[in-house]
């Protein structure tokens, strides 16, 4: 029977180790700088593990529409918002019901608050229900996914920003700020221990009656917020919405330190 012969293990010598195993040639192959060349790439390769591993602190998740990804970059500027790993999940379009399959795998990063976002698209996951119902049937999944969104995130604090008016002048969005989405936000957030921001709608459109332009905070002069479209924002007023998604839920300390409780029914 044939067995393998056992390794020959050769004891180090006191050459085997540091500069004195290498030979003139080979020292002469790899002068000194090669060695600083070694520690430069160590130091880049722990400078992108530390990157990667992307922002720290307690998770706030914003869920919305196209106004959200409009705004997104001038709320990522709120004071206080660094301290949070703030993720959005927007697209232009998109209804609650659009996230639902995503915000079941959102619980995994533990997010300590959960901002919801929709004005009121009608053309995805809402499109089939509009259709046959209207404002009625379309109103009510809105509800179905914010009931959902609860019962995903059952003791995370989450806001319901209230949609601003719209005057749509394109005929796309006949369901986006509609008095009756946000009565029902009104009264079924709530029920659902969630907390109702009206900024945006109160910054944007007072009273939820449609406006073209606002006074600037700072120049006090009449400026543009909405596009021609009536629906989406104009620069200016992107910094008025993306302060309406996060500045009072950062800021908000003794609110965002609480836990919900889980909503019956």
């Amino acid at each position: 029977m044939w067995t393998p012969a056992s390794p020959t293990i050769r004891a180090p010598t006191s050459a085997s180790f540091g500069d004195a195993a290498l030979s003139d040639a080979q020292r002469r192959r790899f002068p000194g700088w090669s060695l600083f060349f070694v520690a430069g790439v160590a130091a880049l390769g722990v400078l992108f593990v530390v990157l990667s591993r992307g922002p720290t602190g307690p998770v706030l998740l914003v869920y919305g529409d196209s106004l959200t990804v409009q705004s997104k970059h001038d709320a990522r500027q709120i004071p206080g918002t660094p301290e949070y790993h703030v993720i959005f999940r927007a697209k232009g379009g998109t209804a609650m019901c659009d996230w639902i399959r995503q915000a079941t795998k959102d619980r995994s990063k533990k997010p300590v608050r959960i901002v919801l976002a929709f004005t009121g698209n009608s053309a995805t996951c809402v499109r089939a229900v509009f259709a046959q119902g209207g404002v009625p049937a379309a109103v009510a999944l809105y509800e179905k996914s914010l009931r959902q969104m609860r019962a995903i995130f059952p003791t995370v604090p989450i806001t319901i920003v209230i949609p601003p008016a719209v005057n749509d002048q394109v005929g796309w969005y006949p369901l986006n700020g509609e008095p009756r989405l946000v009565a029902m936000y009104e009264r079924v957030g709530p029920q659902l221990h969630m907390y109702l921001n009206t900024d945006a709608d109160s910054w944007l459109t007072p009273n939820h009656i449609f406006v073209q332009a606002r006074p600037d905070p700072m120049t006090g002069k009449l400026i543009d917020v909405r596009l021609s479209d009536g629906v989406h924002l104009t620069p200016a007023g992107a910094r008025w919405y993306g302060a309406a998604l996060l500045e009072t839920q950062t800021g908000d300390r003794a609110r965002s330190g609480t836990r919900a409780r889980v909503a019956s029914g």
